[in-house]
């Protein structure tokens, strides 16, 4: 049995094939912005397959847009796919056309390329679902806290707006993580706190990530970061508070219906902002 659809399939099931497209963008555990652009342009491959005449506003892309738009919509579905939750009758993969050779179709039909890219098709309503690994649910486990820290500084500079929303993909809606950076973010609205004034040099890196603990339920990440965040008094026109460390932190993975969410995250008081030892993340 071939691996994808053939062409003569996809044709056959196009309103299926759209009906999955539908399903995805309306998933709030992978769409953000439905309007975002790589999920317009995995729309349009998805148009170009079933209607190849059909022209997008995506025809004249450069081959570096094409290729940024073509990893994040990959990268995201890929984490999607391998998440827990409800089964899932097809799975879009999108692939370089001069990967095309590689897959297997059952057929050799010419498919319709978007800016250099196919879309290709996969029917598992008749598969088995495959099991992650321990390496590659390890791997996707890193890569929810390296997305969570990238949140966590993304709303730290999108004060004073506080959109608790933009977390809840990365962290448990209950865990005592979310709240902790909820926390901070009202607290640095109310003093009017911010690190996106001009020219401020707030930024983090993550040096280290390893799953210490791995069970079916639970995951234990361990990581080695620096952040460095200056925040802003929008009152008093100054600097206020200097957060800089690197230190080591544990976070605390659960599995829930919605997959794994980080719901605890242990972080060590700062050593080098005295007289503020016991406030952190810039709290």
């Amino acid at each position: 049995m071939a691996e994808f659809l053939s062409l003569n399939d996809v044709r056959n099931q196009t309103d299926r094939i759209r009906a999955h497209l539908s399903a995805l963008m309306s998933s709030k555990a992978l769409v953000i912005r439905q309007g975002a652009r790589q999920w317009r342009f995995l729309s349009a491959c998805v148009e170009r397959l079933i209607s190849p005449r059909a022209r997008t506003t995506f025809d004249s892309l450069s081959p570096v847009e094409a290729a940024q738009l073509k990893f994040e919509v990959e990268d995201k579905l890929r984490r999607f796919y391998i998440r827990d939750g409800r089964p899932l009758e097809l799975a879009f993969r999108l692939i370089h056309r001069r990967d095309f050779p590689n897959f297997d179709f059952g057929s050799r039909s010419r498919y319709p390329t978007l800016a250099g890219y196919v879309l290709l098709v996969r029917d598992l309503s008749s598969e088995v679902a495959p099991h992650p690994s321990r390496s590659s649910l390890a791997s996707y486990l890193e890569r929810i806290v390296i997305e969570a820290l990238d949140a966590e500084f993304a709303a730290y500079a999108a004060l004073p707006e506080v959109v608790p929303e933009k977390l809840f993909r990365w962290y448990s809606k209950k865990g005592a993580a979310h709240r902790q950076i909820l926390h901070i973010l009202t607290r640095h609205k109310e003093r009017g706190w911010v690190i996106s004034n001009p020219y401020n040099p707030s930024r983090k890196r993550l040096i280290s990530i390893k799953v210490r603990r791995l069970t079916a339920n639970e995951a234990i990440v361990g990581t080695v970061e620096y952040w460095c965040l200056r925040w802003w008094d929008v009152n008093k026109q100054s600097y206020t508070y200097p957060y800089q460390e690197t230190n080591r932190q544990t976070y605390i993975l659960h599995k829930d219906s919605e997959g794994w969410r980080i719901v605890e995250c242990n972080m060590p008081s700062p050593r080098s902002s005295l007289p503020y030892h016991r406030i952190k993340r810039g709290q």
